[in-house]
């Protein structure tokens, strides 16, 4: 496949060969020498609970991919373990080729805001980035969620730059509504498969609705102070509200997102799962759990200490926190990220001039508050963060420093 389409394009094949090949050894001595980190517990449930579907339903797993549970990635591999046999190996290696075709999702999604030559810069960062190039060769969710995440974010930043155009040829607005219609459907039906990998991930359809809503009524400003309201701003409400209404009415569920039962005693629920994550279930003390002193002891500290914590998703585990020998993959995961950050920064104001960038930032943001608050721990936060990670790179991607190879 690469040498087929990408043949002459040397700079994307030789991005993408560097890629396959990192990951593929990665694989291979995960499978042959010594487990990589990661590699066990979810990992290796996920496998178990595919054979398992596999045994029960085979090529009939398909009629019930999307249950309530965090099982799809399950499915997934049973449908393909129905179709030829039981391998743990062969399992990795769907990951593998996801994590591939979202080195390549990167680069066009870059394309869509920069050039070529930052687009290529984008995605070598994720080429390299460890924990996208470690969970591209493990049966976790993370890989999953970076594809169809990268796909839905695409078909966003096509719709927004779609809807406003600075000028649309009168006969071309049919084939455009046309087109318009069929990216609202991809998107609509990205984020419902996302919500069934992670639930969270869900909110960026509210984020993308809230902000087509907000572009269109800048657009429209002049019309309604004169008092005149076209339909379409009232069909764009209407659209906005519905996925609330259904949400405020329990038709609509979504995994670790709170109800509205829930919203009302908010800093209760909060306090109960920063409790519960105060020490590892697991390694106790000398496990990634957050320090205590982030615990919030009253309401008066409540949101500082929620603040505190989203800085300790983002950039932990920091030097004081590092008490055992894995722990230092996390802290390589955090000046990786520091420099990224860095990066952003300094291309603040490009970032919030252009639409596409502001919007993938405020998706970008939503997902860190939403992530950050619900996390106890820097190990869980680095597989967190590797579900969207990509969009601050694409964002920090005009100052990030050339790879070159000699």
């Amino acid at each position: 496949t690469l040498i087929k389409y990408f043949k002459n394009d040397q700079a994307i094949f030789n991005l993408l060969t560097f890629a396959f090949f990192l990951r593929a050894l990665l694989l291979i001595l995960n499978n042959f020498f010594f487990d990589l980190p990661g590699s066990t517990f979810d990992a290796r449930t996920f496998e178990y609970i595919a054979s398992e579907f596999s045994n029960q339903y085979g090529l009939k797993v398909i009629f019930n991919m999307f249950q309530n549970d965090v099982y799809l990635i399950s499915r997934i591999i049973s449908f393909f373990y129905s179709l030829t046999a039981q391998s743990e190996m062969m399992a990795q290696s769907i990951s593998l080729g996801l994590g591939t075709a979202s080195v390549y999702l990167v680069y066009r999604l870059s394309m869509m805001l920069w050039d070529k030559n930052i687009s290529i810069k984008a995605a070598w960062a994720v080429s390299i980035y460890p924990p996208m190039v470690l969970y591209s060769v493990l049966t976790l969710r993370e890989v999953y969620v970076n594809f169809f995440l990268l796909l839905t974010l695409i078909a966003c930043v096509s719709l927004i730059k779609n809807l406003f155009k600075k000028k649309i040829i009168y006969k071309n607005r049919i084939s455009n509504l046309n087109n318009n219609i069929k990216l609202l459907i991809f998107i609509v039906g990205g984020f419902f498969i996302l919500k069934y990998f992670h639930g969270a991930i869900f909110t960026g359809l509210f984020i993308f609705l809230f902000f087509i809503g907000y572009l269109f009524f800048e657009q429209e400003l002049n019309n309604l102070k004169k008092g005149i309201i076209k339909y379409k701003i009232i069909l764009l409400f209407l659209i906005i509200l519905m996925p609330i209404f259904l949400w405020f009415q329990k038709i609509l569920y979504i995994p670790y997102i709170p109800g509205i039962d829930e919203i009302l005693r908010f800093d209760e629920v909060l306090l109960r799962r920063f409790n519960l994550g105060s020490v590892s279930a697991v390694h106790g003390i000398y496990g990634a759990s957050y320090p205590n002193w982030t615990i919030p002891n009253n309401n008066i500290e409540f949101i500082p200490k929620t603040f505190l914590r989203i800085i300790y998703f983002l950039y932990s585990p920091f030097p004081w926190d590092l008490k055992r020998i894995v722990h230092s993959f996390g802290f390589l995961d955090t000046l990786f990220i520091l420099y990224f950050t860095i990066c952003a920064l300094r291309n603040r104001r490009a970032i919030w001039e252009n639409r596409e960038t502001r919007f993938l930032l405020f998706v970008l943001i939503t997902f860190i508050i939403i992530y950050g608050v619900g996390t106890s721990n820097f190990g869980t936060a680095i597989r967190h963060k590797s579900k969207f990670i990509f969009i601050l790179i694409c964002l920090a991607a005009p100052k990030l420093q050339k790879i070159r190879f000699f």
